[in-house]
């Protein structure tokens, strides 16, 4: 006990600072893992139902990554934050592999709600390339971020050293934020403008149908989350701002896991609504990719594309009628 005799006040401070942001921070790590196992527990019946029963495709392989790597990762964390003995090179991988699995998962769930709004436009290439080079950019910031990681804030005193704290330049963590914001505000901006002419239809369904079954809400709350996020990094105390960055980075794997559970879905939600009509029989229709599309991403479209948004282009008849003759001998 000879070390705490020769505490001075400004060392005590930092230690009961950096002790009690350390304890902040495992008490954030075990509340995202409690929504993670929460989420899991009320859908597993349907990853079961919707995605193991199922034929395996590139989205289900997507989606199981984005399921299972986060939590994965969470375990991992609050496991590591008990061990003692840090030292600066197990905080700097510790640090990196942190950072690194977000990355992931951040590709994982930028693709699988790219792919949804591409098919909600129609297959719309424009809107394919503009999302793309969003999320590409966002996507170059983040490992540009995590290369900037600040010096190890530890305690001085390795005898109740457990655990390290990391920081991110302010300009680097607005700059992965912005970008974020950016992304998830189009996603919904450009979902709710799709769910715009769906409101219109003579034979629509019920608003908040639409707004499910189209991600609507999903990526409203994605957008809010980012965005408390930000706040949350400049208002909290130091030592804290990186705990703040948790909260968007679980909802979003969250709530994409939502969307495709609901695209997997054997009956869209709102079909009993529509499938009596004139209107849904006449636009009824069959997707016909092009050869280009089926190269590169196979069927991986059609289980991100809901069967109403299929079926709601006046052109699609026509164009499977025509790609069928032109593929006769």
């Amino acid at each position: 006990m000879s070390f705490l005799t020769d505490l001075q006040h400004p060392d005590t401070d930092l230690l009961v600072g950096l002790a009690s942001a350390l304890r902040v921070f495992k008490c954030v790590e075990f509340a995202v893992l409690s929504v993670l196992l929460y989420d899991h527990a009320l859908t597993f019946h349907l990853e079961v139902e919707r995605i193991w029963r199922k034929p395996l495709s590139g989205v289900s392989i997507l989606f199981l990554l984005n399921r299972y790597i986060q939590p994965i990762r969470t375990i991992i964390a609050i496991i590591t934050y008990h061990v003692p003995h840090w030292n600066a090179d197990t905080c700097l991988h510790f640090a990196k592999f942190v950072g690194y699995s977000r990355i992931i998962t951040t590709a994982i769930c930028g693709f699988l709600v790219i792919l949804r709004v591409y098919a909600l436009y129609y297959r719309s290439n424009i809107v394919l390339i503009v999302l793309s080079v969003v999320c590409a950019a966002y996507l170059i910031v983040s490992p540009i971020s995590i290369s900037q990681l600040g010096t190890l804030q530890q305690s001085p005193f390795e005898e109740i050293s457990v655990g390290c704290r990391l920081t991110v330049p302010t300009k680097w963590f607005v700059s992965n934020c912005v970008g974020a914001l950016v992304f998830d505000g189009g996603i919904f901006l450009l979902t709710l403008w799709r769910t715009r002419d769906y409101i219109r239809a003579a034979d629509r369904p019920p608003l908040f149908d639409l707004l499910i079954r189209d991600g609507t809400l999903y990526y409203l709350v994605i957008f809010l989350a980012n965005l408390v996020s930000i706040f949350l990094y400049f208002f909290v105390p130091n030592n804290l701002e990186s705990s703040a960055m948790l909260l968007g980075v679980v909802l979003t794997s969250v709530m994409v896991s939502r969307i495709v559970l609901n695209l997997r879905a054997g009956a869209p939600p709102t079909r009993s609504y529509m499938e009596d009509s004139p209107t849904y029989t006449n636009k009824r229709s069959a997707i016909i990719f092009r050869a280009i599309e089926s190269k590169i991403m196979g069927n991986m479209e059609e289980d991100v594309d809901s069967e109403e948004s299929r079926e709601s282009d006046p052109s699609a008849s026509a164009k499977q009628r025509d790609s069928f003759i032109r593929s006769q001998p």
